[in-house]
């Protein structure tokens, strides 16, 4: 970073004792950070961003330099650490499957002494893929030793690993594939405040400015990792959104779709940015398309029903906004979905007893029924019928929608 320190500074600036303890050296690290904001102090920021490199290199080094016990064991662990450290090797089934095959585990005490030092390094390091955990039960028992592990680990972890052993587990993973930047670099980081990221952006926050001012930080930090993934990049064109940039916010999520980057969560993003700025019939077709996707969970399609309900609202098209707004209501009795469903009804009441009063037929007039219902309505709505010339008639259509209320 262009920045000169002199070593005796580096655990000055971190707050603590000179340490060749990596893990002790990124927990001060993130301590830190939450006292030092880039935006708001960003030559305090590189000064601490500089002495985390720095020791972290002083650590290596040493790790490189120094003599250590050389045994076995630390030998199959240090190849485990140096995989995991490398993106590359992290993500090739190969390297895994050589270490579960190797030949120190045909060795029954060896075996449980790598397996209760492996897994208290991937408590620490654990993001990888499900196949690589699937890899590693097959080696080690994790899921037939569940209850074991829970005596040497924490609970939590080892849930973790028992669920990204199980079928399907895939489907949760981040796409790790799509990460670009050095071999090396320090993805964990970068990933874990990724998901800080979308947390804090999808929160309802009163303060519109501060909490636009800690996204812009939380992104000026991710910045200098120099790391990219197309879900962050999507992130990005949300605060855009955010800062008032309608037109690149939509340049950029269009760009994502273009390199056709297209899974849920980049249409779900980019649909919401179109809607935000004004492409709501293309925003429509695209949650259209994603509740047509099976692997689509009921968070998911409440979701994308809320934003059909909202848009058909916009366009003042309310019956198509009830049909979404019932549909998310039914899946989660929400403040938003019933506030959206209210007033839907009180908008179809309105038009259907006032410029469409001509146009009820039975079916429309159940539907109608309906709304006076939920609305809370129901005598008012048995008045209307009562008085309406089409559903005046002795007849079993017309019970039908009398009936409705009758019941209510």
């Amino acid at each position: 970073m262009g920045i000169a320190m002199e070593e005796q500074r580096i655990f000055e600036v971190l707050g603590i004792g000179e340490t060749k303890d990596g893990d002790e050296i990124r927990r001060a690290y993130r301590k830190k950070l939450l006292s030092v904001n880039p935006e708001d102090n960003p030559e305090g920021f590189k000064r601490l961003r500089k002495a985390y490199e720095s020791a972290l290199a002083m650590c290596r080094r040493a790790e490189d330099t120094q003599e250590e016990e050389d045994t076995p064991v630390s030998r199959y662990l240090k190849e485990a650490e140096a995989i995991y450290s490398s993106l590359s090797r992290r993500l090739d089934e190969e390297e895994w499957k050589r270490l579960a095959n190797h030949e120190l585990l045909d060795d029954l005490e060896l075996e449980e002494e790598i397996r209760r030092k492996l897994f208290r390094y991937l408590a620490d390091h654990f993001r990888l893929p499900a196949s690589v955990w699937q890899i590693l039960d097959g080696a080690f028992g994790i899921v037939e030793g569940a209850g074991e592990l829970k005596e040497h680990l924490p609970e939590d972890f080892v849930n973790f690993m028992v669920w990204k052993c199980s079928e399907g587990a895939d489907d949760s993973d981040f796409p790790f594939d799509k990460l670009e930047g050095e071999d090396r670099a320090d993805y964990d980081t970068f990933i874990a405040n990724y998901n800080q990221l979308v947390r804090i952006s999808r929160e309802e926050a009163e303060d519109k400015e501060s909490w636009r001012k800690e996204i812009g930080r939380k992104i000026a930090f991710m910045d200098t990792f120099g790391i990219r993934h197309p879900w962050y990049e999507m992130e990005k064109a949300r605060y855009m959104l955010l800062c008032g940039q309608k037109e690149e916010a939509e340049r950029m999520a269009r760009a994502l779709w273009d390199r056709g980057e297209r899974d849920i969560r980049m249409l779900f993003s980019g649909a919401y940015i179109l809607k935000e700025c004004g492409q709501g019939e293309e925003a429509a077709a695209v949650y259209q398309e994603l509740l047509e996707r099976e692997e689509m969970t009921n968070e998911d399609i409440y979701t994308a029903s809320v934003a059909l309900a909202e848009i058909f609202a916009e366009k003042r098209e309310w019956e198509e906004a009830k049909e979404h707004a019932l549909h998310a209501r039914r899946l989660y009795n929400t403040k938003k979905a019933m506030d959206l469903l209210n007033e839907c009804n009180a908008e179809i009441i309105a038009l259907y007893t006032g410029e469409k009063a001509g146009e009820i037929d039975t079916e429309k007039g159940v539907m109608l029924a309906w709304c006076y219902i939920q609305a809370g309505r129901a005598e008012e709505g048995l008045e209307f019928f009562k008085d309406n010339p089409v559903l005046a008639e002795d007849t079993a259509e017309c019970h039908r929608v009398k009936t409705v209320l009758y019941v209510s």
